[in-house]
């Protein structure tokens, strides 16, 4: 497991979203119940709207379970026009907060496992099911800190 230590932003947050979207298949935000999402954050599922695989209400999503209302999971397919989306969207891995974007941003690999998990509005993110490849891309960006368990 690789730990993130600070909030991946600017060219690292670029660098990041770039890589995962090369080795992921898919990615999911979530919507939380009783969010209005911003003006902003509705024209981005907007954007995304070809490229979602499915909508889902559930309690859990990766690094999260709450014991409120269900919240609404959107999974999306990882390609070149998506990741240019998630790129112009945001400026940090952070920054994917409700209400003005959708929430915690996550990758997950073709085999179903979750690579790149965040918690934005707690800021915390890390990677699982991690390659030797991942683990030197993750050393080669400067500025970033992490913790490799």
């Amino acid at each position: 497991m690789i730990d993130i230590l600070n909030n991946p932003s600017n060219k690292r947050y670029k660098l990041l979203i770039t890589y995962a979207s090369e080795i992921c298949q898919e990615f999911v935000v979530v919507i939380r119940h009783g969010v209005k999402l911003s003006t902003e954050g509705q024209q981005i599922l907007e954007q995304l709207k070809p490229y979602l695989k499915k909508s889902l209400l559930s309690k859990e999503w990766p690094g999260t379970e709450t014991e409120g209302a269900p919240s609404t999971l959107y999974y999306y397919h990882s390609n070149e026009k998506t990741k240019y989306i998630l790129l112009q969207s945001a400026n940090s891995l952070y920054s994917w907060v409700n209400p003005k974007l959708p929430e915690d941003l996550c990758f997950i690999k073709d085999n179903g496992n979750v690579w790149l998990y965040n918690v934005a509005h707690e800021e915390i993110s890390w990677i699982e099911n991690e390659s030797e490849s991942d683990i030197k891309f993750i050393e080669s960006i400067a500025g970033l800190k992490y913790s490799i368990e």
